[in-house]
């Protein structure tokens, strides 16, 4: 009795899709070890990975190829897409296996790597893949970009400066918005993220989700693009169009830096 080993991959957006579910992949693949009578050693798993992640580089899929250079094996995946979203990764990988006599046996599409046909087949599937991966990203960029340009959250959570009203709108977080004034007057300065985030944690002033600053983070909310306009009020603050620092923010900032910082003149 043949060797056999499974794989099942779901991405983060896969997540709680019961029709691609780990449940249903690893059924489908254990009938088919017991139709075919492998013997099949064990099922790995990749939950919350990307099929363009290379399959070594997974956690589960590299224990796939680790097992499967010590002997020949048969690999049985659910789908082709499963294993592969890059056609590079898929031909190079099959290539790589086949020399160790190993073989992949995709169940849905149930393609037949001995023949000729049956590698055609594997190609054209992992190319076509690779450009549903792609398709799959233009559109999330394009919906994304559509949500930052209207103002809505669009990035799991609201960015620094900014709260979320509840329906996805952004409205203003004053003492936030003073910090990243501060923060910004003190790049401006000369000073590194590093020394930001220092004097920041020195001054008690808490990160987005009430942590410690770090200079990566400094770095992150520095460099973010600004949400264009905000959609709904906040008890107590004015609506403005954009998140360009009010003289108001301003001078609290130089209150909050101390009184060796510079007076701020003029329009930000």
């Amino acid at each position: 009795m043949q060797a056999a080993i499974g794989y099942a991959r779901i991405s983060k957006q896969e997540i709680g899709d019961e029709s691609i579910g780990m449940a249903v992949q690893e059924a489908a693949i254990r009938d088919y070890c017991r139709y075919r009578h492998l013997d099949l050693e064990h099922v790995f798993q990749d939950v919350g990975v990307s099929g363009g992640t290379k399959i070594a580089d997974r956690e589960g899929g590299g224990l796939v190829l680790e097992r499967a250079a010590f002997k020949p094996y048969c690999i049985v995946a659910y789908k082709l897409d499963r294993l592969f979203r890059s056609l590079a990764d898929a031909v190079t990988t099959q290539a790589d296996l086949d020399s160790k006599g190993t073989l992949l046996v995709m169940v849905k599409e149930n393609i037949d790597l001995t023949t000729l046909s049956g590698r055609l087949l594997f190609h054209l599937l992992a190319a076509f893949a690779e450009f549903e991966r792609g398709t799959i990203g233009e559109r999330t960029r394009e919906a994304l970009k559509s949500l930052k340009d209207s103002g809505r959250v669009y990035s799991g959570r609201a960015p620094y400066g900014w709260d979320d009203d509840g329906a996805g709108n952004l409205i203003e977080n004053r003492e936030e918005q003073v910090a990243l004034t501060w923060m910004r007057n003190l790049r401006t300065r000369g000073h590194t993220d590093t020394d930001i985030a220092r004097q920041a944690n020195d001054r008690c002033i808490p990160a987005k989700l009430g942590g410690m600053w770090r200079h990566s983070a400094v770095a992150a909310v520095l460099s973010k693009d600004r949400p264009p306009r905000v959609k709904a009020e906040a008890p107590g603050v004015d609506l403005v169009e954009d998140i360009t620092p009010t003289l108001e923010a301003a001078d609290a900032a130089q209150k909050l830096a101390g009184d060796d910082y510079p007076a701020v003149e003029g329009d930000f």
